[in-house]
């Protein structure tokens, strides 16, 4: 039991362990995304203290400041003017500025179809201003222009105008193109006001490359501004409205212009009595003409820091409206609207249980991950059963090589982790979705803990095993070092001869520069290397066929040399030993059997007159019931040692072979009824209830009839003396197209703790006590018979089961029919089998 929970501890470590690593990520990931929130200042403070409310405040400034430059340069009567002319300014490089208008209109259409801008050579520049020149004096202009360019012109075109790669080769032509200054250019939806073009406007103004491109780009930047503007005008109006935010702003420029959304207001100091006389607004006040501030932010916010100064300084570039303001902003706390303040609070309030949740994931999957990790680490290689370690196929793979392969699974599966990475994180931006996240990067993290656990786990096994230094490479090296050493006499010689190959393949090839003669050279090599593989091979074979059971095999050592000659004599002189030890062996196993058979013959004569005498005494009618307890004794021992008597001699014909089968096709259905009727009575003596389960028909084997009467019936003695009283005993016959199998099964009376092959050795009877029936030879006997009849005998043990199987081959109904001579000729080839049989037992 012990060690069935053991083993249940270890399955359950190797899940739990995987589950503290997922514990363990999810936590750190709930923990720093409540960290890169910002929000750890505020786990016990208000949410106005939080980052989310600094973002929140930064976003509706933003707005503000784009609603006050909306009034101010698109919308003063709160819709967008087309026709109002919105101007950009490019100053040169010679100071001079050139101012563009566009209509208000015309930017809107434009910015919303797309601004596109290319990168084309200096080449297409010259020829896109004669295209675009209306007259041929305004194109004889922009060639005149190109050439008042800063200098980059210099390298493809000529002082007097001309082209001079034309004189030269095209290639020429193309390489001095191609180093030409790239020309940026604006594909115009729209003209400016003032020019049919920005081409035009930058050869009127006689621009050079650079300044035209930069120009392009100023006007791409200024559609794109002035159109983000514009299309935000409506989103801001209803953004800023205050029954859509709870945001409060009141500010007033340097000219008196008032902007604000607070109703009802239209001083500064109305705008500052309305927030800080209102208790649950948030305020912050300031006047930059004086520096004056006022604000109820908590200690430490963003007002005292970089950021405000920076916030400051943004208004006035944003607004564009000169430089002193007064701005009153204000947020009411009771968030009543649904805006991005209301949103950031709900979203702080649904990320604070994420901290304390991630800290609990953290310590109870570290904890969880630590101890499954030491008890694992403790326990890996511990089997059930034995004192050996269990040991994997990794595990006996040299140490340096899984090194290797668990080094470049590491890296794989870092790789896995760093692109789950990157796929959670665009789940990150929302906070219902960080349980995604933390399913991607644990699912990833368990992945690669799966891999690297397994190589930490081989690693400790290989030390408790002692293989870490084993089943080195490092090892094996040393070894054969070591090897080389010790065998120096041989691995000098052998080097000496390969070191001086190689410096005869050296000169032959370098020095003397002759194919031929190196053709020679290898062939002798490889002559002379296939000849020391044939004598290799002659001796190996020698060995082999000595091995076999040859031992008086001789290898031929006429054709030997060397060391092969010496060691095919060893071979040949161990050889010879074996002989002489298998001749003598022989010799005492005949003098053992003869010895058997003549001790039994001797018994067998007065056992006799014994068993007569005592069956005499049993017919006069003694009244004295001592007398004929006695009797009784005398009666069942004398037949007890007949019996052993028997089997002894039995058992000394089948060792020595002296045995002679007269094989027939028997019907071994026949042969069970029979068997089942002789042992009925004995069944029934001890309570025994035979459940038969044979086919009907015949089945027919080919053996020895008397022999394979013997075989059945040492199996129901068997079982009549050794099973459990008052039980059930099986007997199966099954057949199929190529074998027959019988099988006899009991459940034992007494416990079988020994092999099912010791219950078939000699005098081998369990642990049954010696005063009961039996001489230990039955199923020893009947094994061998068995094997004889080219039968297979087999044992099953199962606690106190007890399962024998007889197996063989099928003859067909037809074969019954054998003529005598076919039989006979078959007897006699299985009398040559059974003698050589005996000759190998007596082996």
């Amino acid at each position: 039991m012990k060690k069935e929970n053991r083993t249940t501890a270890i399955w359950v470590c190797r899940v739990l362990v995987h589950v503290g690593i997922a514990g363990i990520v999810s936590g750190l990931l709930m923990i720093g995304y409540f960290l890169y929130k910002g929000n750890f200042t505020t786990l016990n403070s208000s949410f106005e203290a939080s980052q989310g409310f600094y973002d929140a405040y930064d976003t509706m400034m933003t707005w503000a400041e784009d609603a006050i430059w909306i009034k101010n340069n698109v919308a003063p009567n709160g819709t967008i003017e087309e026709d109002r002319l919105m101007a950009v300014d490019f100053t040169a490089d010679n100071g001079n500025t050139l101012t563009l208008h566009y209509r208000l209109g015309d930017i809107n259409r434009w910015y919303m179809k797309g601004v596109t801008i290319f990168d084309d050579p200096y080449a297409d520049y010259v020829q896109l201003m004669k295209e675009k020149a209306d007259t041929q004096e305004a194109a004889d202009q922009a060639e005149a222009g190109a050439q008042a360019t800063d200098g980059a012109a210099a390298e493809v075109q000529g002082t007097d105008g001309t082209d001079e790669a034309a004189s030269g080769s095209d290639a020429e032509a193309t390489d001095a193109s191609s180093e030409a200054e790239s020309y940026t250019w604006l594909e115009e939806e729209y003209a400016p006001q003032e020019y049919g073009s920005l081409l035009e406007a930058a050869l009127n103004n006689e621009l050079t490359v650079s300044e035209t491109s930069q120009l392009n780009r100023i006007v791409r930047d200024f559609i794109e501004d002035t159109g983000d503007r514009v299309s935000q005008f409506y989103q801001r109006k209803d953004q800023l409205d205050p029954a859509n935010t709870n945001f409060r702003y009141f500010a007033q420029d340097e000219d008196g212009g008032i902007y604000t959304n607070m109703e009802g207001i239209s001083t500064i100091e109305d705008a500052e009595d309305a927030v800080i006389n209102q208790a649950d607004m948030m305020f912050y006040c300031w006047n930059m003409s004086n520096g004056a501030q006022q604000y109820n932010f908590p200690e430490g916010s963003f007002h005292e820091s970089a950021e405000g100064e920076m916030w400051r300084r943004n208004w006035l570039s944003r607004t564009d409206q000169g430089d002193d303001w007064a701005v009153v902003t204000a947020v009411d706390t009771t968030y009543s609207a649904e805006d991005i303040f209301s949103l950031a609070r709900k979203e702080l309030d649904s990320e604070r249980p994420l901290f304390v949740v991630g800290v609990v994931f953290l310590a109870v999957g570290g904890l969880m991950y630590l101890i499954c990790f030491l008890y694992l680490t403790a326990t890996t290689g511990w089997q059930p059963e034995g004192d050996r370690y269990r040991l994997y196929f990794i595990d006996r793979v040299n140490t340096e090589v899984s090194i290797v392969l668990f080094g470049v699974l590491a890296l794989i599966l870092l790789w896995g982790d760093y692109l789950a990475i990157i796929l959670a994180e665009g789940l990150l931006y929302r906070p219902g979705d960080i349980a995604s996240a933390a399913v991607v990067i644990s699912g990833a993290a368990v992945a690669s803990n799966l891999g690297l656990m397994g190589g930490w786990l081989s690693l400790v096994r290989r030390l408790k095993a002692g293989l870490l230094w084993k089943n080195s490479l490092c090892r094996k090296l040393c070894l054969f070092i070591k090897a080389c050493w010790q065998e120096r006499t041989i691995t000098l010689r052998t080097g000496l001869c390969y070191v001086g190959f190689l410096i005869a393949h050296f000169f032959v090839y370098h020095v003397m520069d002759s194919f031929w003669l190196l053709l020679v050279l290898d062939i002798a090599v490889g002559v002379f290397l296939l000849w020391r593989a044939i004598q290799e091979q002659r001796v190996n074979q020698g060995i082999r066929r000595i091995t076999a059971g040859e031992v008086d095999y001789k290898i031929d050592t006429t054709h030997l040399r060397g060391d092969y000659r010496t060691e095919a004599e060893a071979v040949n002189h161990i050889g010879e030993g074996l002989s002489n030890a298998v001749e003598k062996s022989l010799k005492n196993e005949r003098l053992k059997t003869d010895l058997i058979t003549n001790v039994s013959h001797d018994i067998k004569t007065p056992l006799t007159s014994i068993i007569n005498y005592v069956d005499l005494l049993k017919r006069e009618n003694i009244q004295d019931e001592k007398v004929r307890g006695y009797i009784d004794v005398l009666d069942k021992k004398s037949q007890r040692l007949k019996n052993l008597t028997e089997d002894l001699v039995e058992a000394s014909k089948i060792s020595s072979g002296n045995i002679k089968l007269e094989f027939m096709p028997i019907d071994f259905v026949q042969l069970i009824w029979q068997t089942n009727g002789e042992f009925e009575e004995k069944f029934a003596a001890r309570g025994l209830n035979l459940v038969c389960s044979i086919p009907e028909g015949s089945i027919y084997v080919m053996a020895d009839g008397r022999r394979l009467w013997r075989v059945v019936e040492n199996l129901y003695n068997n079982t009549a003396k050794y099973a459990l009283q008052d039980s059930r005993v099986y007997a199966d016959l099954k057949a199929d197209e190529e074998q027959v199998v019988f099988s006899l099964k009991n459940i034992s009376e007494q416990p079988l703790n020994i092999s099912a092959d010791e219950l078939t050795e000699r005098f081998v009877r369990g642990d049954v006590s010696r005063t009961t029936e039996g001489s230990g030879l039955g199923l020893s006997i009947a094994q061998n018979l068995t094997t004889l009849q080219k039968g297979k005998f087999e044992i099953y043990l199962d606690g106190d089961l007890f399962r024998v199987t007889l197996t063989f081959p099928r003859v067909k109904a037809d074969s019954s029919e054998k003529t005598e001579e076919a039989v006979s000729q078959e007897n006699g080839e299985n009398q040559e089998v059974i003698m050589d049989a005996g000759e190998k037992d007596a082996h």
